[in-house]
């Protein structure tokens, strides 16, 4: 019986350190790049994966949101510089996308292609319950 309850535990173990380096390696932290003084990364399930700079953390009592934008092929696996968005910017995404009653939009994504600078996504936040 004991035996069992060793393999049960090691192969639960085993599986739980796999599931761990396949969301490491999914989310595309292998290739982000080095984060600037201040800066944290998000990589969403839709496929967006952002270096947030100077934007407050908040993880603790608001959750985020990635809503990604139409790009081109190459450019969907590329890690975005996030960065808050001008008035201008949050009228038009806003007008764009309802989030819901409770959202704020914190962050614009921007990559890089070809030199030409792409919008690639917006990150919003609502308050955690």
């Amino acid at each position: 019986m004991g035996k069992w309850i060793g393999r049960v535990s090691g192969a639960a173990i085993i599986g739980f350190v796999a599931y761990g380096a396949y969301t490491y390696v999914a989310g595309g932290y292998l290739t982000r790049p080095a984060l600037p003084e201040g800066a944290f990364s998000f990589s969403f399930n839709s496929g967006l994966k952002a270096i947030a700079v100077d934007i407050p953390q908040e993880r603790q009592t608001r959750k985020y949101l990635g809503v990604p934008f139409d790009v081109p092929s190459h450019a969907e696996n590329a890690w975005a510089m996030c960065k808050r968005p001008s008035a201008d910017e949050a009228a038009r995404i806003l007008k764009e996308t309802d989030m819901g009653p409770d959202s704020r939009l914190d962050a614009i994504c921007v990559v890089d292609v070809d030199g030409v600078p792409l919008r690639r996504g917006a990150i919003f936040s609502v308050a955690r319950l």
